[in-house]
């Protein structure tokens, strides 16, 4: 009789998937009794100096815990098992050995792990305050000291999400000892130099990020030494005359300058002729400017008159062979000589005037429609040392005047070509140049670079606890049931929280770029990744039985696929160029490489329309993409898009990727608890988790009418063609 009582009170094994991971974490930590101290590494984790060999012990029973855990995963068959599960039991299991000693501990460490890049860091912060200070009037040593196993296997099972969540929130485990996670990026910023206002107004540095300059390419000066004469009162002679061409402003680098052509036969000075406003707030220039070797004609000016009519022509000569001064080959090698002559020089029916009017003096051409042919020639010299320039028009004549309708040349001494070249009485007035100055003496610093750092920090807070009821006599030991139900309750807490925060998101994001100043930055509640990319947001609604014009049944489910399909693709590709992420890539900025994987998500029913028919590249050539799917109803008829680095590697935060949850590693506990004269045992957890999002990019697609399509016939919309 009492073997038969022996075998009928003594508890099975649990067969369950829950009770084969506590089994096998049982038997895991049991083995490893005797290869680290448990208890006085659960002190080393809240110490807030480690000496070498304290950092060499807890470096051994990382590296145990690890090894076990992952053979757990391998010999149980947990397909998917990710490292962010098995750091989440490492931490518990090393701290859960005295948990008594790791709650009065105080937390004071601060650390970096080196598994994350140097472009994103998680650095220890303090805790709240330096100590925690449990209730331990009704602690029970002996009932949580059974309740360890459980802890590491709730870490082991529940630190993860559905496949949904972890596509756009892969879990990043951040140790237990930790407030939260602090993201550093590295900025370069580019700026203008400037003066500050006497008056004591705030300073405008207006600082852009470099990577915008691959999108923006007015934001880097390349011109910034260019030499624009500058027409003054007092400089008025250098230049053609105000009636032939008036002076007029051209913006360089931001810098307005009044200039004009330069006259022919004048002999100036170029670098005092070119001394800007600008430039002469840091003075006058002296004997240690020069200019730059490479001059060359950019525009000449031709003035035509016949009889009372008069037209001034510009010709663009800027890289024409020999417009360009080449240096001497006798006299001073500092002097540069301009020896231009070409017949490429061209009249025609589309040519109107410098100052964009239609030719008068030249009629003629335009009413035959005839081609004509000019040669000129031109000589010149400067000292690019002492800036003393002089330019001669020597001779401007047609060389040729061309039929339009033959391709042929007329004869020059015949109408109609003997009335352009009576009419064609010209005189080169005036030049433009292209030249720099060297700046050897620095007078310019040019743009300003500055490295900076900005640091985010994400608190990871403690959620609403969850608590299984137990009798005062229960044997925690055995009762994997209830830590299976605090497991699938943190798992669908976790996945619902990713849907909630795509939500969210999308919400913020509308209001933001419904709002957008061009060049602002997107609210603080998005990741470090919004200091490289433009905060974008496509929303957009898609009713497919209204788009859908399939005569054929059988041809329905291709249609709805193609419709859906170019959808994604379209906004995907838009995403990725509206908000600057390509230049992101190519800058290598922010040290991911290749192109993003356009990451889909939406409901099963809507999924099943996503693959086109013999081909795997939903997205086009460019992209590889991810479809996953929620049976969250909030999910219903929405297509999510977002783009990220998903295989990146498990258990790191990418910043470039959409989103991740950061999870931290809590304890189980068992707590006597009186309430309405009743005592009870609750097996209790509060877990720790938050999803952030790093890169503000995201689209949104509400489609309907699927189920229209499929079940109903299809409207064909006739007209009649008058």
């Amino acid at each position: 009789m009492s073997n038969l009582f022996s075998k009928v009170l003594r508890p099975t094994r649990d067969e369950s998937s829950v009770g084969k991971v506590v089994s096998a974490i049982k038997d895991q930590l049991n083995t490893s009794a005797g290869v680290v101290q448990r208890t006085s590494i659960s002190g080393i984790l809240a110490m807030e100096s480690v000496d070498d060999s304290q950092r060499q012990e807890l470096s051994t029973a990382v590296e145990h815990f690890q090894d076990s855990f992952k053979r757990v995963a391998t010999t149980l068959g947990l397909e998917s098992f990710s490292s962010s599960q098995c750091d989440a039991a490492t931490v518990t299991a090393m701290v859960s050995g005295n948990i008594q000693q790791f709650l009065s501990t105080p937390v004071t460490v601060k650390g970096t792990n080196d598994k994350f890049s140097t472009f994103v860091g998680l650095e220890g912060l303090q805790d709240a305050s330096s100590t925690r200070l449990p209730a331990m009037e009704a602690y029970d040593e002996k009932d949580n000291r059974n309740a360890v196993v459980y802890s590491v296997a709730y870490n082991f099972l529940a630190g993860r999400q559905n496949e949904f969540g972890e596509l756009f929130f892969p879990t990043v485990t951040v140790s237990n000892d930790n407030v939260g996670v602090a993201v550093s990026i590295r900025l370069v910023q580019v700026y203008d130099d400037f003066k500050r206002d006497v008056n004591g107004s705030l300073a405008n540095y207006n600082k852009r990020n470099i990577v915008r300059a691959m999108i923006d390419s007015t934001l880097l000066k390349n011109e910034m030494t260019r030499v624009i004469p500058v027409h003054r009162a007092q400089s008025a002679a250098n230049f053609v005359a105000p009636g032939d061409v008036a002076p007029a402003p051209v913006l360089l680098e931001g810098e307005s300058i009044n200039t004009a052509p330069l006259a022919v036969g004048v002999e100036l000075d170029l670098l005092g002729l070119s001394q800007t406003d600008a430039l002469l707030a840091n003075g006058l220039m002296d004997t240690t400017d020069s200019l730059d070797p490479a001059v060359h004609l950019l525009n000449v000016y031709v003035k035509v008159v016949n009889g009372i009519d008069e037209d001034v022509l510009r010709f663009r000569v800027d890289g024409l062979a020999l417009s360009n001064f080449v240096a001497s080959s006798q006299d001073n090698y500092k002097r540069q000589n301009l020896n231009f002559n070409t017949k490429s020089l061209m009249i025609n029916k589309n040519t109107k005037a410098a100052d964009g009017s239609a030719l008068v003096a030249l009629a003629g051409v335009v009413t035959g429609d005839l081609v004509v042919n000019v040669a000129l020639d031109m000589t010149g010299y400067t000292n690019v040392e002492l800036g003393n320039t002089q330019v001669f028009g020597n001779q401007i004549k047609i060389v040729s005047i061309i039929d339009p309708t033959t391709g042929n040349a007329l004869p020059l001494n015949a109408a109609p070509a003997s009335n352009i070249v009576a009419a064609f009485n010209a005189t080169v007035i005036g030049y433009d140049l292209k030249a720099y100055r060297t700046n050897l003496n620095r007078r310019q610093r040019g743009q300003l670079l500055d490295t900076t750092y900005y640091n985010q920090t994400w608190a990871v807070p403690l959620r609403s606890p969850l608590s299984v009821l137990r009798p005062v006599n229960a044997d925690a030991q055995t009762d994997t049931s209830d830590l299976a139900g605090l497991v699938s309750a943190t798992f669908a807490r976790t996945s619902n929280e990713a849907v909630s925060t795509l939500l969210s998101t999308a919400g913020h994001l509308k209001e933001f770029v419904d709002n957008r100043v061009n060049g602002a930055v997107a609210p603080d509640l998005f990741g470090v990744a919004r200091m490289l990319v433009e905060p974008t947001f496509i929303g957009e609604t898609l009713d497919v039985q209204a788009v859908i014009n399939s005569i054929s049944s059988h041809e329905k489910n291709s249609d709805i696929q193609a419709v859906l399909v170019n959808k994604i693709r379209d906004i995907g590709y838009r995403l990725f160029r509206d908000s600057g992420f390509q230049a992101v890539v190519d800058s290598k900025a922010a040290g991911v490489e290749g192109n993003p994987v356009i990451m889909v998500g939406t409901d099963p029913m809507t999924a099943r329309y996503l693959m086109v028919d013999g081909d795997q590249r939903m997205a086009g050539p460019d992209f590889e993409y991810k479809v996953v799917t929620s049976p969250d109803l909030r999910m219903q008829g929405k297509l999510v898009i977002a783009l990220g680095y998903p295989t990146g590697g498990e258990n790191r935060l990418n910043p470039m990727h959409f989103g991740n949850m950061l999870w931290s590693p809590e304890v189980t506990l068992v707590i006597p608890v009186s309430r309405s004269g009743q005592i009870s045992k609750e097996l209790t957890v509060q877990p720790r988790f938050r999803h952030i999002v790093n890169v503000p990019i995201m689209g949104m697609v509400e489609v309907s009418g699927i189920p229209g399509v499929v079940s109903t016939k299809t409207s064909i919309d006739f007209h009649e063609v008058p």
